[in-house]
């Protein structure tokens, strides 16, 4: 009853909503402009057309980065040396732009109402998205480095200190790491050098420990309900974070970190690295008991991650009480029309939503608000928006 009382406030709420999309040199785009509606769109086309690169070009107005993870380079167009994505985002706090640039003699450089920011990272946070692809569930749900990536992808967008403890915690684990590596090859001494790393290790872990679980214990509830809408309540999710280091209470956080550390030390100094911490903390996920990692299908998987992509969403809206942006790629392939339409009801509860689809499906998008963008033959052709012009031969969905 409280997560229907609560979505229902939510369809309330101000909408965070990207209205112009700009590219030039990117990735199969070679320029044009998108006007969208605050509801979203529906990008349809055929294989290899660049209905990902949209997506792909929206996330690095988010994040400043690829959502693939490739290089900058890699990203601009063919042979040349650059490219640009412009967006128009309105919220509560009135319209802003971002621009993201790239070039390869100066490297990339972002702007807020062309005002360049000092940092890549002081981008995160304001305009916050979420984006579910089907490339990404075995290496996200499979493996616990890919669970730890996306709950750190989410907090780093709800909160610069989390974002900047995260980024302290790295650096003092890579510093930690060398200096164990250094104390195993030159038998150097140990206490002395390590202590002072441990103290700074242990205040930042913790922090990102009691961060991570309470975001977990918040999700829990969203995902669980998502996941039972979506398998339509014939199977049950849990999720739990799973410590390196336990602990009862804040208080006791720091010193019960030091401690297994210190326990851990000899061992530590024969490996060469770190055993303990938020580094090495896993997020599992349950399906009618059994652990998603070892026992999960594709079908669950691709669910699991669904759902959990969708309690993001909540998660970010209840911290700025603007709805974030959806994107969805490739979200109908392998779901059912139960299972289709089950995800149609909970997109419109949600602020606005990209999806990416291959083909039409007999869905009622259209009724929903959905836009149509339709690329063909390398084009994307959209009423009341200029045409981007692509090399479809390029591109790199």
């Amino acid at each position: 009853m409280y997560f229907l009382l609560f979505m229902a406030h939510c369809l309330s709420l101000i909408t965070m909503f990207l209205s112009i999309l700009e590219l030039h040199h990117f990735r199969n785009y070679r320029g044009g402009r998108l006007v969208f509606a605050p509801k979203g769109a529906l990008i349809r086309g055929g294989n290899a057309q660049g209905k990902s690169n949209l997506l792909e070009a929206i996330y690095f107005l988010s994040l400043g980065k690829s959502s693939r993870g490739a290089a900058d380079a890699d990203v601009a167009s063919y042979e040349e040396q650059g490219f640009g994505v412009r967006g128009e985002v309105s919220g509560a706090g009135g319209s802003f732009a971002i621009f993201v640039e790239y070039d390869a003699a100066l490297g990339k450089r972002i702007y807020i109402d062309g005002q360049v920011l000092p940092r890549v990272s002081e981008l995160i946070g304001r305009f916050p998205s979420v984006l579910f692809s089907p490339e990404n569930v075995d290496l996200i749900l499979r493996f616990p480095v890919g669970r730890r990536r996306i709950l750190d992808a989410l907090l780093a967008q709800e909160s610069r200190e989390y974002l900047a403890d995260l980024f302290r915690y790295r650096r003092v684990l890579t510093q930690r790491n060398r200096l164990l590596k250094r104390i195993t090859q030159a038998g150097v001494q140990a206490d002395r050098l390590l202590h002072p790393w441990d103290e700074e290790l242990a205040v930042c872990g913790a922090r990102i420990v009691r961060k991570r679980m309470a975001a977990v214990g918040e999700l829990e509830q969203s995902f669980v309900r998502f996941y039972r809408d979506l398998t339509s309540g014939v199977e049950e999710a849990s999720v739990t974070y799973k410590k390196t280091v336990s602990f009862e209470d804040e208080d006791g956080a720091v010193p019960r970190f030091i401690e297994m550390l210190n326990k851990k030390r000899g061992e530590e100094i024969r490996m060469g690295y770190t055993l303990s911490g938020p580094h090495r903390d896993d997020v599992r996920i349950y399906v009618n008991g059994h652990d998603l990692q070892r026992f999960g299908s594709q079908g669950q998987l691709k669910s699991a991650l669904l759902a959990w992509k969708l309690a993001e969403v909540v998660f970010l809206q209840r911290a700025s009480e603007q709805w974030p942006v959806l994107l969805l790629d490739d979200v109908f392939s392998e779901l059912d029309r139960r299972r289709c339409l089950a995800l149609l009801e909970l997109l419109s509860q949600f602020g606005q939503v990209f999806l990416t689809a291959a083909r039409e499906k007999d869905l009622p998008l259209s009724e929903m608000g959905f836009e149509e963008v339709i690329i063909e033959q390398g084009t994307c052709i959209q009423a009341a928006s200029e045409q981007l012009s692509a090399d479809a031969g390029q591109s790199a969905c």
